[in-house]
């Protein structure tokens, strides 16, 4: 019998593949075309939820499922090519990054071949040379854009540098907005205590975007693990296409460019997985802990780990919630208003953007209808409490969970963007990653 996988796989490949489309016409701002791309996420998404919430799960033929992949990551890789405003507020050209991805089409090519024999070290040698591409395409991207025009950057930077020579981030930091429209120069240090502990390193190396790498290259290398443990004897693209669905997405070094933190979520989140995997309970448990502390939006990973993974227990949720609290309290000891004012009154503060790529938008601009931003939270609790009260122990599903509780989650935000998609097609190959998790139909009992 020929070796098929879950349909969730296939549809959370295209899920993450769509989320990273999305982005391409607009870089993340709201426009009519974009949203266009942003309804066909989607219906992929609401198709992997009828097939989520199925009890009878179909499965796919791997060849159909590697040519369509093959396809897809070929696009991508053609589009970073072509692609005139890949990277924003850059002069020069970008020769180095366009042979970069002439050498990825080349080892994409190379799937085309014969399959390895079993024991050979080329896949991994393959997929390290991927790694090896987006590596150098992240030095390039730096060099092209050493002071991008983002307030992102100049909090991360302004951030990590204060806490080097001494001071409190969260006192020293002003900066100015960068939002279109928008005039003010007192924008704190936004994020979490946890994020200037890990970029402070990345400066002292030349550039805080060098933890964002570091996080790139590490969601890649725990997809790529979560697929070779699953069990199943893969064609060598399927082990690595969670993986290179995120590496390749056309627009990864636009937002390496800008900084956005959201890779060292989706990476933490991925290595927690990878552990828990593994049955290294205690380290993930460590792991998930910095995931919750690394942004404030984290909060509903907590429950969905715990109820996905039964060796979880209540001593490591402890130890868990510790994490958060290890990694606040010395700033709050050292100055307790200003933590308080820059990772939650600021924040909370902020108006509504009207150029988010969101339904909310979509709904005023196009239907003349005022959604509340609000309905963001029981929504995404519904999906919450469901997976709570009914899939109790499947860790197959975590992925898949994730994704469609954060889809509505951030789609209805008041700052849906680019990076707010980087983070959704992220957990979408996790979720890809994970649905090869569940036991292939000839092997479960009969119901």
């Amino acid at each position: 019998m020929k070796e098929r996988v879950p349909r969730s796989f296939a549809l959370a490949l295209l899920a993450s593949a769509t989320l990273g489309v999305v982005i391409i016409p607009s870089r993340g701002h709201y426009r009519p075309d974009s949203m266009v791309l942003v309804f066909a996420a989607l219906g992929v998404v609401l198709w992997l939820l009828v097939d989520f919430l199925r009890a009878r799960r179909t499965e796919v033929a791997t060849e159909k499922v590697e040519r369509i992949v093959l396809a897809v990551l070929a696009v991508f890789i053609a589009s970073a090519i072509i692609d005139s405003k890949l990277l924003v507020d850059v002069e020069s050209s970008w020769w180095t990054l366009r042979c970069l991805s002439f050498i990825e089409l080349s080892l994409l090519a190379t799937y085309l071949r014969a399959p390895s024999p079993e024991g050979s070290r080329w896949p991994t040698i393959r997929f390290a040379l991927f790694g090896t591409c987006l590596f150098l395409a992240g030095i390039a991207t730096v060099r092209l854009s050493p002071s991008p025009h983002i307030d992102v950057w100049t909090v991360q930077t302004y951030g990590a540098r204060a806490l080097l020579e001494g001071k409190n981030p969260f006192v020293a930091v002003s900066v100015v907005d960068t939002a279109p429209g928008v005039v003010r120069d007192d924008v704190p240090y936004v994020y979490p205590p946890l994020q200037v502990l890990l970029t402070a390193p990345g400066l002292l190396l030349g550039d805080v975007r060098a933890t964002m790498g570091a996080a790139l290259l590490l969601i890649g290398i725990a997809l790529r693990d979560l697929t070779l443990r699953s069990g199943r004897k893969l064609p060598a693209l399927l082990c690595d296409a969670p993986a290179l669905v995120v590496w390749l997405t056309p627009k990864l070094l636009f937002i390496f460019q800008q900084t956005w933190v959201d890779p060292v979520q989706i990476a933490l989140i991925c290595s927690g997985t990878a552990l828990a995997v593994r049955r290294r309970i205690w380290p993930a448990a460590v792991v998930f802990g910095l995931v919750l502390a690394s942004k404030q939006t984290m909060f509903w990973v907590a429950p969905l780990v715990f109820v996905s993974f039964p060796a979880f227990r209540l001593r490591h949720a402890l130890v868990a919630a510790s994490i958060p609290v290890a990694t606040y309290l010395p700033f709050a000891l050292w100055n307790w208003p200003a933590l308080l004012h820059a990772n939650l009154g600021f924040v909370a503060g902020l108006p509504a953007r009207p150029d988010a790529l969101s339904f909310v938008n979509w709904a005023r601009l196009a239907l003349g209808v005022h959604v509340p931003y609000a309905i963001a939270f029981p929504l995404a609790g519904a999906l919450v409490g469901y997976v709570l009260l009914r899939r109790r122990a499947q860790p197959d599903i975590f992925g898949i969970a994730l994704l469609l509780t954060y889809f509505v989650f951030f789609t209805l935000n008041k700052w849906t963007f680019a990076n707010y998609y980087f983070s959704l097609l992220g957990m979408a190959a996790l979720g890809a990653a994970m649905a090869l998790h569940r036991a292939p139909i000839s092997e479960r009992s009969p119901s």
